[in-house]
């Protein structure tokens, strides 16, 4: 009988050290060993980690902030609009960055769902999914500094 040393885990008032000599001797001597009642070993059960599942549960979780951004964006267009061009000094570049914004939004979130879908596990698809994965990453680059010139230009004009 073999039993993996650091599967055995002492649960009350035995110690490790007990419970490797335990193992040592039962694989030594073939003899039975006698356990003290208050003692109890359990034998640990590892899941193994999918990683297809995993990555699938991650993208959607980015589609998901994506999606959220471009709720947000749509919300800033609409004030932007219902301010007019007359209250607000660079009325027409802000309403052009939030619709490329929104683009490039929408973009990014069916190229997270393409991504998604596809198998990692499947090595004649790692290729496509470099590939789409590089696109995503250059997409969430393009959003986060057309985010940061858009909110420069902010909504409120400034006080004379």
């Amino acid at each position: 009988m073999t039993t993996n040393v650091e599967q055995v885990a002492p649960m009350s008032t035995g110690s490790a050290a007990e419970a490797k000599d335990i193992v040592q001797q039962q694989e030594n001597d073939q003899s039975e060993v006698e356990v003290e009642p208050a003692t109890e070993v359990v034998i640990k059960k590892v899941r193994k980690l999918d990683m297809n599942s995993y990555a699938t549960r991650k993208t959607i979780g980015l589609v998901l902030l994506d999606l959220a951004l471009l709720v947000a964006n749509m919300e800033k267009m609409k004030s932007v609009i219902a301010e007019g061009h007359t209250h607000l000094d660079f009325y027409y570049f802000v309403l052009v960055m939030l619709v490329i914004i929104a683009i490039v939004q929408l973009g990014l979130a069916f190229i997270l769902l393409y991504v998604g879908k596809l198998d990692l596990t499947d090595k004649t698809n790692h290729w496509d999914l470099d590939v789409w994965n590089s696109i995503a990453i250059i997409a969430i680059v393009a959003v986060t500094v057309l985010q940061i010139i858009t909110s420069s230009f902010g909504a409120e004009r400034p006080a004379h």
